[in-house]
């Protein structure tokens, strides 16, 4: 018996400005872009990351009050670089915390979607 579904095929992320948005996500995450909508509808961005991408989807309205949890996690080899460079570019970036074997931390991009990355041993 075969699962229903195969894998996750993107994740979807509001955003204000695509522009300024896909600039950030480039420069903190060294992204590479592998689609771009033509804006005749829905204007949004598609950037690689391992095997699921993001999409970063405009609306000018974004709302994250309400979000208490990170909405998706990055896996990271190196904790620790990778908290020095999101700190520098993030809103709201926490220390690193150590749990159940898992090195974590937790922050906001620019338009307050909670993010997080993790390392451990695979």
């Amino acid at each position: 018996m075969s699962n229903v579904v195969k894998r996750i095929d993107t994740v979807f992320l509001q955003v204000s400005n695509l522009e300024r948005a896909v600039q950030w996500y480039k420069e903190v995450f060294d992204l590479d872009t592998v689609f771009e909508s033509d804006g005749s509808n829905d204007r949004y961005t598609v950037l690689q990351v391992g095997e699921t991408p993001i999409t970063l989807m405009e609306n000018k309205t974004v709302n994250n009050e309400s979000l208490t949890h990170p909405i998706l996690y990055f896996f990271s080899d190196d904790i620790d670089s990778a908290h020095d460079k999101v700190k520098s570019h993030s809103k709201d970036c926490s220390d690193v915390t150590l749990e159940d074997g898992v090195n974590f931390f937790e922050f906001k991009d620019l338009d307050g979607n909670p993010l997080g990355i993790c390392n451990f041993s695979e």
